[in-house]
């Protein structure tokens, strides 16, 4: 056909081109491999009409770092000469880098793609399903690489793969290809991709230097492990805030893979891992069947590396626990997910226990290995895998159609911005979400048909419901790999009840999610306008009022609007703007009031009397804000995914420009240009100098705010602006008498590995100023924990006498967290340090405590 001489044309003309490039370049002998030794032996030949990787990257595959510009030259180069591949671009990362997979498959399947693609999708369908001749269907397996930017053995073997796939000829890889559709997701964090590729190939020597002294082994702060905003992309998969999580979903669903195996590398000395994991660490939704499936597949992948004497294990060090990583969202989906762990190299060439020195490419290889044994335990269990995957909706619905709760009815307590984001994030999950039919009400809160939601357990993806709204408070072992429990209720801070039946709660289903706009009610005022701060972009709206110039100020008290015999009451926190004494006019006023409503889903009240029932406009209690001008501290030490965390929520969420400022320059930093500095989840690797400690003292004497997470408390004490004491941590018995073999558990459930604990809210507390309760939920992660304080003053937030909620603690951990402060607010001359123990703003999802964070941003400087 006219596009098959296309290709075959381009495909010579490339091969030429290239290698004319790669033979003018001076070349490594040492580090140079030929693709052959990539790949294992086999009854097959390779198509010349193909093109091997070195024709378009002018490198040999492992000889240096592929970044995802090689990356995507070479996989649009297969596209355009093999007719077995396909490329789909799904989104793009916040680097603006294209998310691709490429599909894989024989040129007959290519070209009944969409009809394969329909036929898989019906089999996850209990209706749809039992139609399906499974043998006659090809597995779609999809193929994940290098969700962490600093684990590159990934996404070169990707390379390695797709060529093998699309170049190789011979009956058992035609075989393969007419019975599969392989999707390879080639790189999932292109941006960490990227900036790891370009580190390696700036600092590595010609020869190679295998000295972890060198600069090469020595990534600097904050690495290229997570995303553009600093983030553990593989933890994303059921927050969904990012790119990388986002598009790992829609890629997932766009095919519902049979096999999914997701490519990693792991640190240490260690060898090479494979799932399953520790078989007591399982999620209890992932069925057992699909751990032995796990196994039996595996055990091909040991088969391939035993061809090459790469050392494995499995069962140990690692759990199929967390839903929220590649390697096990799928197992409730009814796919069998696969995690690999090769031993990073962090290099070009590295000393190791196991493998003297091992080389970049021997990693590359390693993986390429288990991904070609994957692919052959998937065609050969190719009907069991199907059958599993048909069968697991089939019980599921099963088990539904009796489970003992039916629905989960909510509401978001009046934050329509917060009800809209998680109910973006259920489409995200494809939850369905109805809205209520009849008012309920239950524990004295009531579920008004107005604002209220239901999502029934009973449908087809009945185990993600269950994950993301169960509370789980039974384990069968105490240690984890990520966090125990992740329930999005809590996350969200919704109101929400379990519902023993559904039937005539459901009412329309939630088609279309839209941001519900704010507007001003009463009209143009001449006097002034007021809107309460409980909106979740409240903030946004104080700041951009802020920054157009206007007068902006903060009723410390609630207050009675009369509104002509119609009183209005307005609570703690209510943000005035007068229109008398500004630097707009009246229309220019109500004209951006009306714009930022709209924007920001805020109602604005026209105000047309200073004169309140209670506390009046002129009141002392009412006070002017300032324009937050916020620093960030960066750099070594500091927490990663916890400044990410802050960069990412005033960026993305809130529109605002905070500086990142690395410690080494804060001498050099004139520190007056901003009122607020925020240091999260760690201290400085190097300790600051005393003149440095010295001018940040100043600087929140004279007024600043500096805002504390986790760890960075350590900074605070030792620089006199705090005087925090933790409780020690819970030590081992020493009576236990144990073995030496019992020493690495021995600590289990000592460990807080992320529980959701309740705490207690000072709601007329400018900290909590929009809140309209009492308690609010936090997620814990570690053990830090602040002695309580003597004083007359309860703190803003502190965690009750019985928080637990849910996940793994003991309960020795929680008498010690029980009635502790979880915020500490300490003054310092006109300024103020706010420390928060936990992580407010936990993986960008944690929407309850927004609040409290950005009121420490805003409201600080009043305390």
């Amino acid at each position: 056909t006219p596009n098959s001489m296309k290709k075959l044309l381009y495909g010579i003309v490339l091969l030429i081109a290239c290698n004319i490039c790669v033979n003018a370049q001076p070349r490594v002998a040492s580090d140079a491999q030929d693709i052959t030794y990539f790949l294992p032996k086999g009854n097959y030949v390779f198509n010349p009409q193909i093109p091997l990787p070195q024709a378009v990257l002018g490198y040999q595959v492992g000889q240096q770092h592929a970044d995802w510009g090689d990356v995507l030259d070479y996989m649009r180069a297969l596209d355009a000469a093999s007719d077995r591949v396909s490329i789909k671009q799904f989104g793009r990362t916040n680097e603006f880098r294209p998310i691709i997979q490429v599909i894989i498959t024989s040129k007959k399947n290519q070209q009944n793609l969409e009809a394969i693609r329909q036929d898989q999708l019906k089999l996850t369908e209990v209706n749809l399903s039992g139609n399906l001749d499974v043998r006659k269907m090809p597995i779609v397996a999809n193929f994940m690489y290098s969700i962490h930017g600093n684990e590159p053995s990934g996404v070169n073997s990707a390379i390695v793969l797709a060529y093998y796939l699309a170049a190789a000829e011979g009956k058992e890889i035609e075989d393969m290809l007419d019975n599969m559709v392989i999707v390879l997701t080639p790189g999932q964090n292109p941006d960490g991709i990227n900036r790891f590729a370009t580190w390696v190939n700036t600092t590595r020597s010609f020869p190679d230097v295998s000295n972890l002294d060198s600069r090469e082994f020595s990534e600097p702060w904050p690495s290229s492990r997570s995303n553009h905003y600093w983030a553990n992309a593989n933890r994303d998969w059921l927050m969904a805030e990012h790119p990388e999580g986002k598009n790992a979903i829609d890629m997932y669903f766009e095919w519902m893979p049979t096999v999914v195996a997701d490519f990693h590398e792991q640190g240490g000395d260690r060898t090479y891992y494979f799932s399953p994991g520790h078989p007591k660490r399982t999620h209890p939704l992932t069925p057992q069947r699909n751990q032995d499936l796990t196994s039996k597949l595996t055990s091909y992948c040991a088969d391939a590396l035993d061809q090459i004497g790469t050392l494995y294990f499995s069962k140990e060090g690692y759990d199929d626990f967390y839903l929220g990583k590649g390697a096990a969202y799928g197992d409730i989906h009814g796919s069998v997910c696969i995690l690999f762990e090769q031993l990073a190299s962090r290099g070009q060439l590295r000393p190791t226990a196991n493998y003297g020195e091992m080389s970049f490419a021997s990693t590359v290889r390693n993986q390429a290995f288990s991904s070609i044994g994957l692919l052959k335990g998937s065609l050969d269990m190719k009907y069991e895998l199907m059958e599993y995957q048909r069968n697991y909706f089939i019980d599921i619905k099963k088990e539904a159609d009796k489970a003992l709760v039916q629905a989960y009815v909510f509401n978001s307590r009046g934050s329509q911005a917060i009800a809209y984001h998680f109910l973006e994030t259920m489409k995200q999950h494809r939850v369905d979400v109805y809205h209520l039919a009849r008012k309920h009400t239950a524990k004295g809160v009531v579920y008004d048909p107005a604002d209220s939601y239901v999502i029934p357990v009973n449908q087809k993806h009945t185990a993600m419901v269950k994950t993301i709204m169960e509370n789980v408070t039974q384990y069968e072992d105490s240690t984890f790999y990520d966090i125990s429990t992740w329930t999005f209720p809590h996350a969200y801070n919704l109101n929400y009840d379990a519902l023993p039946v559904a039937a005539g709660f459901l009412g329309d289903k939630v088609e279309r999610n839209v941001f519900v706009k704010g507007q001003v009610i009463g009209g143009k005022s001449a006097e002034a306008y007021a809107f309460e701060n409980t909106q979740y972009y409240a903030p946004k709206m104080i700041v951009e009022l802020l920054k157009s110039g206007l007068i902006v100020k903060v009723a410390g008290k609630p207050f009675t609007y009369p509104n002509e015999g119609r009183p209005i009451q307005f609570g703690y926190g209510t943000i005035i703007v007068q229109v008398q004494y500004q630097s707009m006019n009246s229309d220019a006023i109500f004209n951006k009031l009306t714009q930022l409503a709209a924007e920001c889903g805020v109602n604005v009240y026209a105000v047309n009397q200073g004169l309140m029932l209670d506390h009046d406009l002129g009141a002392p209690s009412v006070r002017p804000i300032k324009l937050p001008k916020v620093a960030i501290v960066v750099g070594s030490g500091m927490g990663v995914p916890e400044t990410g965390e802050v960069w990412m929520l005033l960026n993305q969420k809130f529109q605002w420009s905070p500086v990142l400022i690395d410690y080494s320059r804060l001498g050099a930093v004139n520190l007056n240009q901003y009122n607020v500095l925020i240091m999260a989840g760690g201290t400085p690797s190097r300790e600051l100098s005393q003149s440095v400690t010295e001018k940040i003292k100043n600087w929140v004497s004279d007024g600043g705010t500096l805002i504390a997470i986790g760890d960075a408390f350590r900074w605070t004490n030792s620089a006199k602006l705090t005087s925090i004491k933790t409780k020690p941590l819970i030590r081992l018995d020493s009576s236990l008498n144990l073995t030496y073999d019992q020493r690495s558990g021995a600590n289990a459930g000592s460990n807080i590995d992320g529980v959701i604990l309740q705490c207690k809210l000072d709601k007329t507390h400018p900290l909590a100023w929009g809140y309209n309760q009492n308690e609010l939920p936090m997620m814990k992660v570690g053990g830090l924990t602040f002695e309580a304080t003597k004083s007359a003053y309860v703190p803003v937030l502190a965690y009750t006498d019985k928080p637990y909620l849910s996940g793994c603690i003991s309960t020795k951990n929680l008498k010690r967290i029980a009635n502790t402060p979880a915020v500490v607010t300490e003054s310092n001359g006109r300024g103020q340090v706010i420390v928060f123990v936990d992580d407010p703003n936990f993986r960008s999802y944690w929407y309850g405590a927004t609040k409290l964070f950005m009121n420490a941003i805003i409201f600080g400087q009043l305390l």
